[in-house]
């Protein structure tokens, strides 16, 4: 909750993480290392991806079945355009304190809007203030920083566009309720897709 602070969270790094939402947390597979040396097993390693789907489960390249524990890192659907917590941690420090907490996967929603519309960060200083070499970047950079970060300590990115119209979704009213809308129809929903699959096809995670 908005301003919440747990006496056992002194940190800003915590209070950012408490903003993820918890899809689902369960052990995986993998062959990361972290500094001192320990092998991160819920990692799911490279020489595992590309993940493919049999039957109803989840396997890597040698049809080991693959476990996935998620985040949501909400914020870029949204007016801000930016992931919530740029302001207090930087990013690097965000993926990593995701991964101590033994999640292996991070959905990042994005809107439309941000793909395809010529956008910038409102209050950049303030929405990037913990973040400041992102500055003067552009909405769908930021995210490119943000997904590489995520990445980059071995975390798995599930892209999400999450509405068409940069907005907090959803209600009755807001148009929102399928794949297309009146200012964003299919050709360009399909549009956005190719645009964002072509962006990252050459990051495996």
């Amino acid at each position: 909750p908005e301003g919440f602070q747990h006496p056992s969270w002194p940190s800003k790094t915590m209070m950012a993480v408490w903003r993820l939402l918890v899809l689902c947390l369960v052990p995986a597979i993998c062959d990361f290392q972290d500094h001192h040396g320990e092998v991160r097993e819920w990692l799911v390693p490279s020489q595992e991806l590309p993940l493919k789907t049999r039957g109803r489960y989840v396997v890597g390249k040698s049809g080991r079945r693959v476990l996935l524990a998620c985040v949501n890192w909400y914020g870029a659907s949204q007016r801000q355009m930016v992931m919530n917590g740029l302001d207090n941690q930087p990013a690097s420090v965000m993926a990593s304190r995701i991964v101590e907490l033994k999640f292996n996967c991070i959905r990042l929603p994005f809107s439309l809007e941000m793909v395809l519309d010529n956008m910038s960060v409102p209050r950049p200083e303030e929405m990037l203030a913990a973040n400041p070499e992102l500055l003067g970047l552009s909405p769908m950079e930021v995210f490119d920083k943000t997904v590489t970060a995520l990445t980059n300590v071995g975390l798995l990115v599930i892209l999400n566009n999450h509405v068409s119209s940069a907005v907090w979704c959803c209600s009755g009213n807001d148009g929102e309720g399928l794949w297309h809308t009146e200012r964003y129809p299919e050709q360009e929903w399909l549009r956005g897709l190719r645009l964002v699959a072509r962006r990252y096809s050459k990051n495996p995670r």
